[in-house]
């Protein structure tokens, strides 16, 4: 019988950081703060809980975007992609599906009138 895979949560990574100062505010200039605090590169590779040889997998096969190097850190958003291709792969999502799922995802919205 298939054993399911669990996944640990990486301890020490809590943060003094919060949302709740984002929220209810009508000013555009906190929405490019908390944009460009999480597009910071703050996870390291070994706080993701993969393996170095399936982030390299996953990345000849198009799934994560960018080379892993030694000291290579991910943003929030690709920490969240990263976990959820984990979660995915539990339920054997192939590469290539996951793959064009992750440039749909990402693709830029154009919206008028904003830059």
């Amino acid at each position: 019988m298939n054993k399911r895979k669990t996944i640990n949560e990486t301890a020490g990574t809590a943060s003094a950081f919060s949302l709740t100062e984002y929220f209810g505010q009508e000013t555009i200039e906190k929405a490019a703060e908390l944009f460009d605090y999480i597009q910071q590169p703050v996870f390291k590779k070994n706080q993701t809980g993969i393996t170095h040889r399936n982030l390299s997998w996953w990345t000849s096969e198009k799934v994560l975007d960018k080379h892993i190097s030694n000291d290579r850190k991910f943003t929030f958003t690709e920490y969240v992609w990263i976990k959820m291709v984990e979660q995915m792969r539990v339920f054997n999502v192939p590469l290539p599906y996951l793959a064009i799922l992750k440039t749909r995802l990402f693709e830029v919205v154009q919206i008028k009138g904003v830059l």
